[in-house]
């Protein structure tokens, strides 16, 4: 959150060409996708599970792992729950309020008007480059857009997992 827009790009493309171990503890996606080719996922009881690939190939991982747990589970015919809530009794329904869905649909338009915003300034940043006062200007409000996206792209993602 504290680098603004050209000292994170030179970090990246320091990193790049980084030829050494590093550890990297990030909460920015894009920049974990771009930096990281590895990852240790320290699980607790002293156990460390390693994936290659980047922050996007781990998540995706992570997801097609957890659906083979649940096709093995129900397969088996086995469930983690008291026998009162694998009946249904006393479950809470996983549907989205009225409010979370006007979100969702809110947060789709916002996102769009980002990413054509963002277009737009890396656009600007072409046709301004050799004026400095306007080049910082633009980097920091694709600074504080790229922010912005990030956290609702994570709240759409929230969204949409509930509707589904």
């Amino acid at each position: 959150n504290d680098l603004d827009i050209p000292t994170l790009m030179a970090l990246e493309d320091y990193l790049d060409d980084f030829a050494g171990a590093l550890i990297v503890v990030s909460h920015d996606r894009y920049f974990l996708d771009r930096t990281i080719n590895y990852i240790f996922r320290f699980e607790g009881d002293g156990r460390v599970r390693e994936y290659p690939g980047d922050y996007s190939a781990y998540l995706e991982f992570r997801e097609r792992e957890e659906a083979a747990r649940t096709a093995e589970s129900r397969a088996a015919g086995v469930t983690n729950q008291p026998p009162s809530i694998a009946r249904g009794e006393n479950a809470k329904p996983r549907k989205m309020s009225f409010k979370e869905k006007r979100e969702l649909e809110t947060l789709e338009a916002q996102i769009a008007t980002a990413e054509s915003r963002r277009a737009e300034i890396e656009a600007q940043l072409n046709v301004h480059s050799s004026d400095a006062a306007q080049v910082q200007m633009l980097f920091t409000e694709q600074r504080q857009l790229l922010q912005r996206i990030n956290v609702d792209l994570e709240r759409w993602a929230e969204l949409a997992e509930k509707a589904e």
